[in-house]
């Protein structure tokens, strides 16, 4: 999954010493367009309603001065870390500029940590201007099950992305939002998925399910809290996706049929 590439699976090279600005052009002055400008607009500091010149980017509150700027090797990210003081904790950003959108915007997808067990993503929609950036919409993100995202490009103009879900969010997408509880009735730790959803422009279009993940149904020591449901949720899931001829990706429709299945399946059990 996209989150798994986190800082330690990198390759840097230092940010100043690239030639080549970001994916689909956003770039300023011959360079990729520093990601502490990116970071003040997507990631864990404050957003900005108005457009950030790019000549001044400061940095959002409680974030220290970037250690290094770097290059991912990996996918076109790029990024700084930082060490906070008087800790040996690393906290890093990235981004990567995914393409343009329809009506010219950048779709930019960020990594985010801020030194501790979570690891954010994003996929968000910029204005540039050639001069200055401006947040327009967020699409999705979180941390790693819960909403973490896998995937994101720019297809006919259109944003399309997927994102991480534990169990209790998949049942509450697909069943509705005041079904199956948190941690009561089905597992939703951020180590806990159960499956990715994509979207294209904020509208769900499909479930993505992992045949190999559910090989082995409730050995997944992720899936095998003590919850009222959680037992048959996995049951379920491996017994649907042991059948080679059941396809691991749904519709929405599909989707929906699937969770009411389950639902039936499982509150009769």
């Amino acid at each position: 999954m996209r989150f798994a590439f986190a800082l330690m699976a990198a390759v840097f090279i230092p940010l100043p010493s690239m030639a080549q600005g970001g994916a689909s052009g956003f770039f300023y002055k011959d360079k990729p367009i520093d990601p502490v400008c990116v970071q003040k607009l997507l990631g864990l500091g404050d957003s900005e309603a108005d457009f950030t010149p790019l000549t001044k980017c400061p940095l959002p509150d409680g974030v220290a001065e970037p250690d290094k700027r770097f290059k991912a090797d990996e996918d076109g990210f790029y990024g700084f870390e930082t060490t906070e003081e008087d800790s040996a904790i690393t906290a890093y950003f990235m981004y990567r500029a995914a393409g343009r959108l329809k009506n010219g915007d950048y779709l930019i997808e960020t990594i985010e940590s801020g030194g501790g067990s979570g690891t954010f993503t994003s996929v968000s929609a910029i204005a540039y201007d050639g001069t200055s950036i401006k947040l327009t919409k967020k699409y999705a993100g979180g941390d790693r099950c819960n909403g973490g995202i896998t995937h994101a490009a720019v297809e006919g103009g259109k944003a399309v992305y997927r994102y991480s879900a534990t169990p209790a969010e998949l049942a509450q997408i697909f069943l509705g939002a005041g079904e199956y509880a948190p941690y009561e009735d089905l597992e939703s730790s951020a180590a806990s998925c159960a499956g990715e959803v994509e979207e294209r422009d904020g509208v769900i279009t499909a479930l993505v399910l992992d045949r190999e993940q559910w090989a082995e149904g409730a050995d997944d020591a992720s899936l095998s809290g003590d919850y009222a449901y959680q037992g048959c949720f996995n049951n379920y899931m491996s017994s649907y996706l042991k059948v080679p001829a059941h396809s691991e990706t749904l519709s929405r429709d599909e989707a929906v049929a699937f969770f009411k299945k389950f639902d039936a399946t499982c509150k009769k059990s």
